[in-house]
């Protein structure tokens, strides 16, 4: 889902020696979004889509309360593209019905416009066809955003809406520039926590949970993408990146260069992307090492593969070939599920560290 962005980057570790920690203070200017994973079932969706999303724990979503009937709509949370986008009432999710909670009742808000303007977006396959419209946008407490532009789809590529909140500065349709705008937020910028369990993760806008991530933030000086160094494999093996990477949570997969899946598959014994017995890659303790420069992230080899079928043998790999041509890899749900992530869309930086399971909060403001 990301359109990638050239961008010239430059890596900084935030250390409290040098950068200081930030000041532990009563901080209430933000928002929480809860996720839930989606483990719904698959039938509603194509036989591509259905191993695409299998066992990835993938399409996090939320739900946004949408007019002023406050109509609770279902959307997946997607860092990769910066609109929302949501069905209306009669339009085809698939070529299918859309989910009735995916759906927004425009009849039923008295601040509903349609601007009668068309809106085209492709996510995957074909283009999601809209009209722009606006809307109020509430929250639990009664706070709103007000007359906030989004996409009302008649046809669309998905199953649910897209609650896209990647880079874009035009505050009417940009949800991060949105909230400051509103009052809101101090800086538009956003964390993402994803629990080990399906309804932990949260979406925070305008703070950083210093609770749920260990060690200190390595901090980049990029808009999308950074420059990574290298994926290393349990024995040691290491691919370098000649291609930058960027972060998305739209992506259930991990994109990588060629030579870099080729070598991953060989070094497991397997030939090319094919199925093959789930025990060498399920049952194992072994990990892969994400050298991104100031910071090593590991990953279970067991978040990169999946089981075909309950109670079979063969597996197959959420890891994927980027064409030659592509500006960047594009690291999806396996890594991300392994790290506390903050994006500063105003200053244009990426926050990374391990992630921490816990309960246990500890929200402040941006202090980079």
């Amino acid at each position: 889902m990301v359109s990638f962005l050239k961008t010239s980057v430059l890596v900084t570790l935030l250390a409290a020696i040098t950068n200081g920690s930030p000041v532990v203070k009563r901080h209430d200017k933000y928002i929480v979004h809860e996720l839930e994973r989606d483990d719904s079932s698959l039938d509603k969706r194509t036989e591509t889509e259905s191993q695409w999303f299998s066992d990835t724990g993938a399409r996090w979503f939320t739900k946004l309360k949408l007019g002023s009937a406050k109509d609770p709509v279902r959307v997946t949370v997607d860092t990769g593209s910066y609109r929302l986008n949501v069905p209306v009432p009669g339009a085809t999710c698939l070529k299918t019905t859309c989910a009735p909670d995916a759906v927004f009742h425009p009849e039923n808000s008295s601040t509903y416009k349609n601007l009668t303007e068309e809106s085209d977006s492709t996510y995957s396959g074909p283009a999601t066809k809209s009209f722009k419209s606006t809307d109020d946008v509430f929250f639990d407490d009664g706070r709103k955003i007000p007359g906030f532009e989004f996409d009302a789809s008649f046809s669309s590529s998905g199953d649910i809406g897209v609650f896209g909140v990647g880079n874009a500065e035009d505050a009417n349709s940009n949800y991060v520039f949105a909230t400051k705008h509103a009052g809101l937020t101090n800086r538009a910028g956003y964390s993402i926590y994803l629990g080990p369990e399906k309804n932990q993760g949260n979406l925070l806008l305008g703070g950083i949970d210093k609770a749920k991530y260990k060690g200190e933030l390595a901090i980049f000086d990029a808009e999308q993408n950074i420059n990574a160094t290298s994926i290393i494999t349990a024995d040691g093996k290491a691919y370098p990146f000649t291609k930058p990477v960027g972060f998305d949570t739209g992506n259930a997969w991990i994109g990588l260069e060629a030579s870099i899946v080729d070598g991953i598959y060989e070094g497991l014994g397997i030939r090319g992307e094919g199925y093959f017995e789930c025990d060498r890659v399920l049952n194992t303790t072994d990990e892969f090492t994400f050298n991104l420069g100031p910071i090593n992230i590991t990953v279970p080899y067991s978040s990169f593969f999946y089981r075909l079928h309950q109670g079979d043998y063969g597996c197959a790999g959420h890891i994927y070939k980027v064409a030659d041509d592509a500006g960047a890899q594009g690291i999806g749900l396996p890594f991300l599920r392994e790290v506390y992530y903050v994006k500063d869309l105003e200053n244009k930086r990426i926050g990374i560290a391990p992630i921490k399971h816990t309960d246990e909060s500890n929200i402040v403001d941006f202090w980079f």
